[in-house]
């Protein structure tokens, strides 16, 4: 259910208004047809409302606020007037049954696509030149990101590639998050208004991407609207990777912002987590599936809060106790997965541990 008024004028103050009440999905979109029709949909505590030309909400939003276009977009925020259409003004006054959830820094899980690597002996220019630029080649292909897992091979540049240590939330869990449509001259990228994007030659929330703004590859921003769906994530041992919903991709970290210094820092690589994750990219992504997306749903908003109010070395050491714990949670979930995930496990150690011992004498 929703609830806002139409002014006359651009303060919200004339008598002269229009109140407007009505219930529908405002989760994953509402369309009120028309001659011109309006879709609204919720994002956390804001309300967008997109009007299109068209009798069903169908083309592309192409602005936000006031435009000489006829398709364009407004965000309103309860209580906060903001300026309407042919000089009137609009207040959101209610809002209720919006169930998106704003936790999780993620890309979106329908449309965004990353350059996995097939053949290891094909270099990331080659790589990229078949995902992303119509090149022929079986050395790499381009796929939906759901469809990594632990230990896949991806593009973090044109001439660079990583490793995925482990792809968070590959089984939906059926809620519906806030996203961030962010169209450039290149292409378009969908993900959550918390997540590190590169923007104007550095890192930061995808939130700060607007337009005019730089993304990688001097693409520039042309146009951001809101949309919400179901969510994806692929760590990277790098910390980044290249993604894209449609055309060409952008450099993307993978996680948010709060995380930026500890994610992009020389310590996850030479984690423990890490390292598990390169000798066991199988079990690691079922330690995720089963146990971790729900742990770090929720606990993730305690988290985001306490790192911004502690000084660093103290967050770091939280960093490597949580390490620590993570390693352990580990070894127990593969102890209880079974003698022939424990027998792997110790097999894959042997090896190693032989190697290094046959290394050591030579």
């Amino acid at each position: 259910r929703i609830e806002y008024t139409i002014f006359m004028g651009e303060n919200c103050s004339s008598p002269r208004s229009k109140h407007v009440v009505w219930n529908g999905d405002i989760t994953s979109g509402y369309c009120e047809r028309g001659t011109l029709s309006n879709k609204y949909i919720c994002n956390t505590n804001s309300l967008v409302i997109s009007q299109f030309d068209t009798d069903d909400c169908s083309g592309e939003v192409v602005a936000t606020g006031r435009s000489t276009d006829r398709s364009y977009s407004y965000i309103l925020t309860r209580d906060l007037c903001r300026p309407y259409v042919k000089n009137t003004s609009v207040m959101l006054t209610y809002m209720e049954g919006c169930q998106v959830n704003p936790g999780a820094p993620c890309f979106d899980r329908a449309s965004t696509h990353v350059c996995r690597i097939l053949d290891h002996a094909v270099t990331a220019a080659d790589a990229f030149e078949q995902c992303f630029g119509g090149g022929g080649g079986a050395g790499a292909e381009r796929v939906l990101m759901a469809q990594l897992t632990a230990g896949d091979l991806v593009l973090d540049g044109q001439e660079r590639v990583t490793r995925v240590v482990v792809n968070q939330h590959r089984r939906a869990d059926g809620r519906v998050h806030a996203l961030r449509v962010i169209t450039h001259s290149l292409g378009r990228l969908v993900l959550t208004d918390d997540h590190l994007l590169f923007v104007d030659g550095q890192y930061a929330a995808a939130r700060a991407a607007l337009p005019g703004s730089r993304l990688y590859a001097d693409s520039k921003v042309l146009r951001v609207s809101q949309a919400s769906g179901f969510v994806i994530n692929a760590i990277t041992r790098s910390g980044a990777l290249l993604a894209s919903a449609h055309g060409q991709p952008v450099l993307a970290a993978t996680g948010n912002a709060w995380l930026a210094d500890i994610l992009l820092s020389a310590y996850p690589p030479h984690s423990l987590s890490y390292a598990l994750a390169y000798l066991f990219p199988s079990s690691v992504q079922a330690y995720s599936d089963s146990i971790l997306d729900a742990v770090f749903s929720a606990t993730v908003p305690f988290l985001s809060r306490i790192s911004t109010a502690l000084p660093t070395p103290i967050v770091m050491l939280f960093v490597v106790l949580g390490d620590a714990a993570l390693a352990f949670g580990f070894i127990l979930f593969v102890l209880a997965s079974g003698p022939v995930a424990l027998t792997t496990t110790v097999a894959v150690m042997c090896v190693i541990c032989s190697c290094r011992g046959a290394a050591k004498w030579r």
